[in-house]
C-alpha cells in the first residue's frame, strides 16, 4: 500500500524549487510558463505511448499551491512507483 500525503501544512511547505530539482533530475522537462511565470509546465515521456504531465506552481501564495502539490505528488508515486512520503524525502 502507498503512503498518500494528504496533510496541507506539509504540502503547502514543499518548495517549488525542491520538485523543480527533483524533476530534472529523473527526467522531467519543462515545457512552458503560464500565467506571468506563476506556474511551470513539466512533461515525461515514458515510451511512445505514455507522456506525463505536471503543473508546478511557482509561487507559494496562489489559492490552490497545496492541491497541485498533492497532484504532483500523485503523479510521481505512479510514475516511480514509490510513496510520496519517499519522494518528500
Amino acid at each position: 500500500m502507498k503512503v498518500i500525503t494528504k496533510d496541507s501544512q506539509i504540502l503547502k511547505s514543499v518548495s517549488p524549487d525542491v520538485l523543480q530539482v527533483h524533476l530534472q533530475a529523473t527526467g522531467w522537462h519543462e515545457t512552458g510558463r503560464i500565467y506571468n511565470d506563476a506556474g511551470a509546465i513539466w512533461r515525461l515521456k515514458k515510451d511512445a505511448a505514455i507522456e506525463y504531465e505536471i503543473l508546478l506552481p511557482l509561487q507559494h501564495n496562489l489559492g490552490y499551491y497545496a492541491e497541485r502539490i498533492s497532484d504532483i505528488l500523485k503523479t510521481l508515486s505512479v510514475v516511480e512507483n514509490r510513496d510520496q512520503v519517499d519522494i518528500l524525502s
